[in-house]
């Protein structure tokens, strides 16, 4: 969410402001006061800004003063000009050295001022797509220039390939380290060519082998492309590079639209790099065809009776992604983890049954550490983590550590939006009992320790509305059960409710209303004596 900052000497402006923007639904800011500039620096060095709406007339610095201090040390903050009264003098020297901020008349009509900031927002919007499509721009001219280089490299236009021009393309890769290589077909089910799209087929290739692999793409005619990868971690020799490809293949047939093929080479010095490219592309071309897709190895081998020693520093992975709650990253290094038991026939192996109770072990932990013994029982057999003998196979005792963990995350959540609720209902508590107060997500953020964000993020997901909206609801109602005890006056009302004044507290009862405070009683007058008459 944006921020936006109003700093004015007079409270009742800062407050009127206040009401006045937070009441507009469309805007989705968080709001923070100031009375005074020193005031507002003290919030603009603890918090970014988007968006600084000042007086221009404060004792000890004026907003000018305070405009230059802004535009030094945050030169991308949007600022809004306020004043009561025009000051030609002020204005001009404004637009000669801060064209880009706005000058406002505090006595414009409301919907002058909520355009203005609105304005503000989409220019921010603006520049952040600009910057957006310039970097965008780099990329693709950088994503061209690697294609090229490494097309030429694979059909022996260049025989060398120095770690200079590695380094200068930003392709992450040492030239003294094994490579691998995938050759995949991809056609669109549309018949689409696939060419244009080469930064988001890379991006989807990306997501699944980045963890394991340093991945650079190139194509030669936009239906078969490579990708030339280098291990980066340890977990890249443990876990099945085909199955890192069937989830590539899932994701270009769902977000893509994609039919596709891979075939995926052993390991290769760089130089051979031209020789392995014309070999497996052959066998692609060979292997499928229209309407036959597949995940081929150029040379398929099978792991039985072996399983690599065991991984400490995999281990300690697997168990920070678990306490962090991290899930998708936590199934990438169980799939690393548990990955060689699937091939293991004897349930007496000493190296599975290792890993089996190292996993559990792990999984026992975090079960006590969160309590989760007796929400577990009902669902899963506990016993069973301390008995790998139970099972026929290793593949099912793969499957049942990978569901007692999925169950922990699925408890961690369920216990999350528990304890969101109670947030909420604090956050409802602490404003039913404050209404007479300088209500704010920022003052109510702070009272409940987060993030105003998070909190108004939260809010909205759980309630359906905005925090403002709310505030302004249970204010509005307040007020209405005041208003029928009868015998207490505007200025009486508008205090206990938090409003400023018995003006604005009336501005904003009609416009959530749609009737004035007198409308209201009179109207509930009349209802009372027609009842009672009956």
């Amino acid at each position: 969410m944006r921020k936006l900052l109003i700093v004015d000497d007079e409270r009742h402006v800062v407050n009127w402001l206040y009401e006045l923007l937070s009441l507009e639904t469309s805007l989705e800011l968080v709001f923070y006061k100031a009375y005074s500039a020193k005031e507002a620096l003290e919030i603009l060095a603890e918090t970014k800004i988007d968006i600084v709406m000042s007086d221009i007339k404060m004792p000890g610095m004026t907003g000018l003063e305070l405009m230059e201090h802004i535009y030094k040390r945050w030169p991308f903050c949007r600022i809004i000009i306020l004043t009561g009264y025009p000051s030609f003098e002020s204005i001009y020297h404004s637009e000669r050295h801060y064209p880009e901020a706005e000058y406002l008349m505090k006595t414009e009509d409301d919907d002058v001022i909520i355009d203005v900031v609105k304005q503000q927002l989409g220019k921010i919007e603006s520049e952040i797509r600009t910057l957006r499509l310039q970097d965008e721009y780099e990329t693709k001219n950088l994503i061209a220039a690697q294609n090229l280089f490494l097309k030429n490299l694979s059909d022996g236009i260049e025989t060398t390939a120095p770690q200079s021009m590695i380094d200068e393309l930003q392709l992450n890769m040492d030239i003294s380290q094994p490579f691998m290589l995938a050759a995949g077909k991809l056609t669109h089910i549309d018949g689409k060519t696939s060419y244009m799209q080469l930064s988001e087929i890379q991006s989807v290739v990306r997501k699944y082998v980045s963890h394991l692999y340093n991945c650079a793409q190139w194509t030669d005619n936009g239906e078969t492309f490579y990708w030339l990868m280098q291990p980066i971690s340890t977990l890249a020799t443990q876990i099945n590079t085909r199955d890192l490809f069937e989830d590539v293949q899932s994701a270009f047939d769902e977000l893509m639209g994609f039919e596709s093929s891979f075939v995926l080479s052993g390991k290769f010095a760089l130089p051979e790099l031209s020789v392995k490219a014309a070999q497996i592309s052959s066998q692609l071309q060979y292997n499928t065809g229209a309407g036959v897709t597949a995940v081929l190895m150029e040379q398929i081998t099978t792991v039985e009776e072996e399983i690599p020693p065991l991984n400490l520093q995999m281990l300690e992975l697997l168990e920070t992604n678990l306490f962090l709650g991290k899930r998708d990253l936590f199934i990438n290094s169980f799939r690393a983890a548990a990955e060689p038991m699937n091939h293991i026939k004897s349930m007496h192996h000493g190296g599975a049954l290792e890993l089996y109770s190292s996993i559990s072990l792990i999984l026992q932990r975090h079960i006590n550490r969160i309590h989760a013994r007796e929400q577990l029982a009902f669902k899963t057999s506990l016993y069973k983590l301390t008995r790998p003998d139970i099972f026929p196979n290793w593949r099912e005792a793969v499957e049942f550590l990978t569901n007692t963990a999925l169950m922990l995350f699925d408890i961690r959540s369920e216990r999350k939006e528990g304890y969101q609720l109670q947030i909420v209902g604090s956050i409802k508590q602490f404003i039913h009992n404050n209404l007479n107060t300088g209500l704010s997500l920022v003052t109510i953020a702070d009272k409940m320790n987060y993030n105003p964000s998070y909190i108004s993020r939260m809010f909205k997901r759980i309630e359906g509305m905005n925090l403002s909206d709310f505030i302004n609801a249970a204010r509005i109602s307040e007020a209405k059960k005041l208003l029928l005890k009868g015998g207490i006056s505007m200025n009486e009302i508008s205090a206990a409710t938090g409003y400023d004044s018995p003006q604005y507290f009336a501005t904003v009862f009609r416009k959530l209303t749609g009737l004035t405070p007198h409308q209201f009683q009179l109207e509930n007058v009349i209802k009372d004596n027609f009842n009672t008459s009956e």
